[in-house]
């Protein structure tokens, strides 16, 4: 019975341990990755809007919307720079860490830009900033993009990772508390068996020397 209950306690612990795991996979996920994911796709989406407000500049004729163009491109340059402020520290394994040098690399190259084509077409040098815009803006911002983009895939590739190995985590924790129940299930059957064997024995009453010997009998033999 003892090593039946040791079978129940080990089949517990393995489980709380399991589950432990697969709970600290699934709150890396939902608390970490998801949202690195989620941050990086807005910086995507900042990064676009920051080339098509550039471009409008250039388009536009109206002096206010020029300047609401320009404008926005500054805040939204700024968002950025506080998105990855806040994100940045939390990308701590190898390979994203050589992926984040790279991104900002690139977007050290894109910034500079930015403010150069802002200060030319506030000077009324729209020729010039188109040139800009043309000949290195925009490669720049290409570059910059694929940067985002890599960094993103990276955490979209440890996301299905912790999601096989999550699975694989279960699939084994699974597999060997079956084997302990089934193990405990059978020292069980053993043990009841053992036990009722025991019980419908008979008893064997024990065998003492006799207070008085019967008197001997002899057989006479005629001669």
């Amino acid at each position: 019975m003892a090593a039946v209950i040791a079978l129940a306690a080990v089949v517990v612990v393995i489980g709380i341990s399991r589950l432990s795991a697969l709970k600290e996979s699934i709150r890396l996920i939902g608390e970490d990755r998801m949202p690195k994911v989620v941050k990086l796709g807005a910086i995507t989406d900042d990064v676009n809007l920051i080339a098509h407000e550039l471009c409008n500049a250039l388009i536009w004729d109206d002096a206010a919307k020029v300047a609401t163009a320009l404008d926005t491109v500054q805040q939204t340059r700024d968002k950025i720079t506080r998105t990855l402020d806040a994100r940045a520290p939390t990308i701590t394994s190898d390979e994203g860490i050589k992926r984040l040098a790279v991104m900002t690399a690139t977007r050290a190259a894109f910034v500079p830009l930015q403010m150069e084509f802002i200060d030319l077409m506030r000077d009324g040098k729209k020729g010039e900033a188109k040139v800009l815009l043309t000949s290195k803006l925009r490669p720049t911002q290409l570059a910059y993009m694929e940067a985002l983009d890599k960094l993103k895939n990276l955490q979209l590739e440890l996301i299905a990772q912790a999601a096989v190995d999550g699975e694989a985590l279960y699939v084994h924790a699974r597999n060997l508390m079956f084997g302990l129940l089934a193990g405990m299930l059978l020292l069980g059957t053993l043990v009841a068996g053992c036990s009722r064997a025991a019980s419908l024995a008979p008893s064997a009453k024990p065998w003492r020397w006799p207070k008085r010997w019967p008197p001997a009998t002899w057989a006479h033999t005629s001669t």
